[in-house]
């Protein structure tokens, strides 16, 4: 389900709004969006990078499932701090699932 949510941009950034859609035949709105994902998903590489957070919290961040983050991660070429005790409790936890 989506709201509507008002924002308040300054005219510098509402002219680079409107030529970003223009440029990519999009509507403003869709550009706004597009953004702010994107922007979800760089506060959440960030936040994992600098240790605040685990990736499996990076991932909820985003707004992304684990292994479409850690897709996310190699494209961009960044290095996961995953470590075998992840992977071990990756292991036990999909066990729990299918039992």
């Amino acid at each position: 389900m989506q709201k509507t949510v008002s924002v308040r941009f300054g005219e510098e950034d509402i002219d680079w709004i409107s030529l970003f859609a223009t440029e990519r035949n999009k509507d403003k709105s869709e550009v706004i969006r597009e953004i702010f994902k994107e922007g979800r998903i760089m506060h959440a590489i960030l936040e994992y990078e600098t240790g605040k957070v685990s990736i499996t919290k990076a991932a909820e961040i985003a707004g992304k499932s684990l292994s479409e983050f850690i897709d996310i991660l190699v494209e961009r070429g960044i290095r996961t701090n995953i470590e075998l005790e992840d992977v071990v409790q990756g292991y036990k936890n999909l066990i729990a699932l299918i039992q």
